[in-house]
């Protein structure tokens, strides 16, 4: 899977250059039309030519020569509007056409790397379209139902005093306060408990949406898809160093199917060294880590090392999923 972000750039790549090509189509199509025209893209683009000449000759400063070039520019763009008025065109006729006029279809607005406000829409519109998201168009909080969690408690059933409804509710209040301080480093990372059918990979898959929206990174990975990865890079690093690389950097890495997986030594180093290292740079820039298993807490214990199990108790909130599957209850429904 593409990265989103990568091919959100590829996006705005092409809207820029289709929206500079067209302009360019329509001044070639106009100066053939319009002699007066040609005469004058001819004078400006001479005119920074003219001034780096007389700075060469000694006849202007750099500064005068900047002053005076800006003043000649002005002369010369009013010169190319006035024509085109004339010749019954709008006298931005010839200026690109962006998508977002603010970012000129590149997605930042400065130089510092803040994105346009467009940023959002343009990833609405990836995700809306491209095969690899498309999970995204009913997996976010939009389509989120408190009403298939049994809204009665049952501490002897669930474990805790709760219902399932509330349990959700509550849930669904912890990822919103997630995404809202994901970049603050105080804000733990999350591991995903609970049977089969809950709704672990539905609410991650929530939240990877908000985020993606707000223009954070994130890689959504099976646990046996994250060792192969972390394997493979030991043994052929050229092969696997980006997908490798994408995991230590993304804002956020989210790991299904924790606790299926068939664990060695080696890979319980791989694991916890993945951890470790965003860890680290979570302190310097946005690193979380979401793990989903089917598997309690004492569970993983016995899955995993001590040293990783303890790692995941002490750095992670533990969200617990309780009620009934929500697959065999939408099931029933749809016999009735």
């Amino acid at each position: 899977m593409d990265s989103i972000h990568k091919i959100v750039k590829d996006e705005y790549t092409s809207r820029h250059r289709s929206a500079v090509r067209s302009a360019e189509d329509r001044k070639k199509k106009l100066v053939d039309d319009i002699p007066s025209l040609k005469q004058a893209f001819f004078e400006l683009s001479q005119t920074g030519i003219k001034f780096s000449k007389e700075i060469i000759e000694g006849k202007l400063s750099h500064k005068e020569a900047m002053e005076a070039s800006e003043i000649e520019f002005k002369k010369l763009s009013e010169k190319l509007r006035t024509i085109l008025i004339e010749n019954s065109y709008d006298e931005r006729y010839l200026d690109a056409q962006f998508v977002c006029n603010i970012c000129q279809d590149t997605g930042f607005i400065n130089k510092d790397g803040d994105r346009c406000k467009c940023y959002s829409e343009v990833i609405k519109h990836i995700l809306g379209k491209h095969r690899d998201y498309a999970v995204f168009s009913n997996q976010n909080f939009n389509f989120f139902d408190e009403t298939l969690y049994p809204c009665e408690p049952d501490p002897n059933v669930y474990g805790i005093k709760k219902s399932p409804r509330q349990q959700i509710l509550a849930i669904k209040e912890k990822c919103m306060d997630f995404i809202s301080t994901f970049s603050n480093p105080e804000t733990k990372n999350m591991l995903f408990t609970g049977n089969t059918g809950l709704g672990k990979t539905f609410v991650a898959n929530c939240i990877t949406y908000d985020l993606l929206l707000k223009g954070y990174s994130v890689i959504v990975i099976t646990a046996p898809m994250f060792f192969e990865i972390t394997s493979g890079y030991l043994i052929d690093h050229n092969r696997f160093s980006e997908d490798y690389a994408y995991l230590l950097s993304c804002n956020l890495l989210i790991i299904d199917d924790m606790g299926t997986e068939k664990m060695t030594d080696s890979r319980y180093s791989q694991l916890l060294n993945i951890l470790e290292i965003r860890k680290k740079n979570d302190l310097t820039s946005t690193c979380k880590v979401i793990l989903i298993t089917n598997s309690t807490i004492n569970e993983l214990y016995d899955i995993y090392s001590e040293r990783i199990a303890s790692r995941i108790a002490g750095d992670f909130s533990i969200i617990k999923f309780i009620g009934k599957d929500i697959r065999i209850l939408n099931k029933e429904v749809s016999q009735k």
